[in-house]
């Protein structure tokens, strides 16, 4: 077989521009699926076996022939060294600065290796010190994370091997400069911040014939310092069977803890939305429901005896309640009410005496309000917020009220100050990043909203050079999410920057599906309503087209994990308006979804099989089943992840292989695997990092015709 590829390859002499590619042979066989008296033809349903030989020899073959095609394409080389001198410039910053005890703690991409290590800095020298490296987790691993306990004496530093999602951690000591012996039997998850030393973690049983149930989880307590044979369990389900009964697909995410609080706070999750249930431990340890999925509540923060929390039941744009512990059964009170945006829920922090809540309209732009947890009231931000996106981070957890201030936006870096709330002075931090990009001068955002198919404004962001000219003649790329109610905030991307520089227009489409427009705007682009989504997608590519940003020849787009229906759909119904598109572990198969790794988890979001009226607006928004033979599709780049435990590989495999048969265009249809890497790829360091933008966005320029497009200095 491979040697069969080996020769397809010699004898392929144009560069992707072929009139028919000769791809590796596919077999097809007659898989047929009936549900609710409907009959589904899958030929390519055997690539769902990912255990058989057979499948993973097809994985193998379509990887190499499209790892041979894109390492033939121009513009790579140029790319990578670019995005790697960008890289070089920022080759101090220093990400997650966190100030313990006389030092500092902060990640850094190692100049030598480009790989992530963790260090400790005195504050009173210039001197750091690596005090986490990946090899000391073995092979393969990459930091990713680190986090502290509620007296700030233990850090828990997280690495990852591979595409594996959990979390394999050591624990490194404040006071003894060093890291500990301790080991723990599972993924942590994080510190129990109302046991002193005490964290907890997930412990997967090993599967046996098929998936493992949510319902087998096991999670786990260890005390530091402790051997792991002492580990208790915290919840199971024979232990606790009122929360392990877990009906379509739910699952225990989170276990809240807060210090000097008895009570502890369970996340059951479904999708984009959680049940919470509590417990207090010294009296009882059953758990009681406290919030049902209906009342939308996204976040839970602790002030003496009382909790404080987002909830959209209701009210579109999101309020902050509290409830007394004293009486946890009894009627919250609104102590924030809905404002004319809806809350950045992801952003809202707590310092010692302050609630700091983030709204913003359209996902981009930023008005805070800071709630004193002392009297609950409510005053405007007393900082400047002239930018795309303001952020506020407590310095020192919730020992007092200094927060570092963090603006951005899409053309430029973010830049940083350090503030406390009660003195409303910003100064600069010493350990901040605040450099320049070197071209921003020449780069503008514009922040617009279009009217959707259905006479809907959808917001839209258009980073273009402020010299472009509006002939159409200008490369473009557009990019969406739309699920889960996520929001997609300003951002600096350097890869975007520099492609925006070289005369490409780069458009984020926030279409319904989101949370740029508060919970109805999520509600908009769910289930049955998911077609918004793609044809919000479709109307932002023809507003780009129509006002002569681009043209459909020039136009590539792009999405990621659950905007695979967005783009798959999009590129299915009108493969008229691209010219390429880029996708990565996208849901492109979703009716197949609940039959998937990730089972019936995503069913709130994404709509159940079992339901007839929910399964035919699967079968509506599933990319595979909507290619067409004798089709002119785009050219189309397809990267999965064989760990991927989120989204099955096959779920791309499919889809390609359907645009390998059905496509007459002569564009390519590749199939890119990290065989290696989950969801989020699997990048030893920053140069594979880089190198895999430089790819992917060399796919973009050949194919969006760079080289006949407008040239700028």
């Amino acid at each position: 077989m491979t040697k069969n590829l080996l020769v397809t390859i010699l004898c392929f002499t144009g560069i992707l521009a072929t009139a028919q590619l000769k791809y590796p042979a596919t077999k097809t066989a007659d898989s047929t699926f009936t549900i609710h008296n409907i009959t589904i033809h899958e030929p390519y349903a055997w690539l769902e076996d990912s255990a058989n030989q057979e499948v993973l020899e097809w994985f193998k073959t379509q990887s190499l022939f499209t790892d041979t095609i894109l390492g033939r394409l121009p513009y790579t080389e140029n790319l990578y060294n670019e995005f790697v001198n960008e890289s070089d410039k920022q080759a101090d910053r220093k990400s997650a600065v966190t100030p313990v005890a006389g030092s500092i703690f902060y990640t850094q991409v190692d100049k030598n290796d480009g790989e992530y290590k963790m260090y400790r800095q005195e504050t009173d020298t210039d001197t750091a010190k690596i005090i986490a490296s990946p090899e000391m987790w073995g092979k393969g691993y990459n930091i990713t994370d680190f986090s502290l306990d509620a007296e700030r004496n233990y850090i828990a530093i997280s690495a990852r091997r591979g595409g594996n999602e959990d979390n394999v951690v050591k624990f490194y000591s404040v006071a003894e400069s060093s890291l500990l012996k301790d080991t723990i039997l599972g993924s942590f998850k994080g510190f129990l911040k109302n046991n002193d030393k005490a964290v907890y973690y997930l412990q997967v049983p090993k599967p046996g014939n098929g998936r493992v149930s949510p319902a087998d989880f096991i999670f786990k307590t260890h005390i530091i310092g402790t051997p792991s044979s002492a580990d208790k369990i915290l919840i199971s389900k024979e232990k606790n069977p009122e929360i392990m009964n877990l009906p379509d697909g739910r699952y225990i995410w989170e276990i809240q803890t807060f210090p000097d609080c008895t009570y502890e706070f369970a996340w059951r999750v479904q999708g984009a939305y959680a049940e919470v249930w509590y417990r207090n431990p010294t009296t009882s340890f059953k758990w009681q429901l406290l919030f049902n999925a209906e009342d939308i509540v996204y976040n839970i923060f602790y002030k003496d005896n009382k909790i404080y929390f987002s909830s959209f039941k209701d009210t579109a744009n999101g309020k902050i309640m509290m409830l007394s512990l004293s009486d946890i059964t009894g009627k919250p009170k609104t102590v924030i009410a809905e404002q004319p945006f809806p809350i950045d829920y992801f952003s809202i922090r707590q310092t010692k005496n302050y609630l700091v809540v983030p709204f913003t309209k359209n996902g981009i732009q930023t008005f805070t309000k800071f709630l004193n947890l002392a009297g609950n009231k409510v005053t405007d931000s007393p900082f400047e917020e002239n930018t795309a996106i303001t952020r506020y981070f407590p310095v020192n957890g919730i020992k007092d009220d200094q927060v570092f201030i963090w603006r951005g936006g899409w053309t430029n870096y973010p830049q940083m100050t350090i503030a406390s709330i009660s003195k409303a002075k910003e100064q600069s931090y010493k350990y901040a990043f605040n450099q320049k990009f070197s071209g921003a001068e020449n780069l503008m955002a514009e922040e617009i909203e279009i009217p959707g198919y259905d006479g809907t404004l959808i917001p839209l962001t258009i980073i273009r050079r402020k010299d472009l000219k509006f002939d159409g003649n200008n490369p473009a790329l557009i990019y969406g999410y739309g699920a889960y109610g996520d929001i997609i905030p300003p951002g600096f991307r350097d890869s975007y920057a520099l492609l925006a520089l070289k005369g490409v227009v780069v458009c984020i489409a926030h279409v319904r599906g989101g949370g740029e427009k508060g919970s109805n705007w999520h509600l908009a682009g769910m289930q049955q309503s998911k077609p918004n989504s793609w044809k919000d997608f479709i109307s932002c590519a023809e507003y780009i087209i129509g006002k002569n940003y681009t043209n459909s020849k020039m136009l590539c787009c792009e999405g990621s994990s659950a905007a695979g229906v967005v783009v798959g759909r999009a590129v299915t119904e009108r493969p008229d308006l691209f010219a390429c598109g880029i996708i990565n572990s996208g849901v492109l198969n979703i009716y197949r979804q609940e039959l998937s790794v990730s089972g019936k988890s995503q069913n709130d979001e994404y709509g159940s099989i079992e339901n007839i009226n929910q399964f035919f607006s699967l079968l509506e928004s599933d990319a595979v089943l909507h290619v067409k033979r004798q089709t002119e599709y785009p050219a189309l780049l397809v990267t999965v992840g064989w760990e991927d435990p989120r989204v099955s590989a096959w779920q791309g495999a499919k889809f390609v292989a359907s645009l390998q048969n059905a496509s007459v265009s002569g564009k390519p249809a590749l199939l890119k695997v990290n065989f290696k890497g989950g969801h989020f790829g699997d990048l030893d360091n920053q140069s594979a990092v880089l190198k895999e933008e430089a790819l992917k966005y060399a796919f973009l320029l050949y194919h969006c015709n760079f080289e006949k497009a407008n040239k700028y200095k």
